[in-house]
């Protein structure tokens, strides 16, 4: 089997190059590669990568869920206070209203 290229990631922050290439070297080995630097992974390692990327992933999902869920609350909290201080007080009297004092 030829080396493919599966994926190549740009503009990431940190190190010299800014790039990853993930290549297929034959059925058995993936390459992370950075640059002229290389890692090489059996299937077993890729297996564990992918579960602990996973892992990852449902776990900063998890959070940011939580994140955009206590927004949302406090956005909906805002706004009940907010759309209480501009209604207009009660009116009393001759058409004046009651914080006009």
């Amino acid at each position: 089997m030829k080396a493919k290229l599966l994926k190549t990631f740009r503009k990431l922050e940190g190190g010299k190059f800014g790039y990853l290439d993930v290549i297929a070297r034959n059925p058995r080995t993936l390459e992370l590669a950075l640059g002229d630097d290389f890692v090489r992974c059996s299937r077993k390692d890729v297996a564990d990568l992918a579960l602990v990327l996973g892992d990852w992933l449902e776990d900063t999902t998890t959070e940011e869920t939580l994140e955009r869920a206590s927004r949302a609350e406090a956005v909906v909290v805002a706004e009940t206070i907010i759309g209480e201080a501009a209604r207009p007080s009660r009116v009393r009297g001759r058409g004046r209203r009651a914080d006009a004092d």
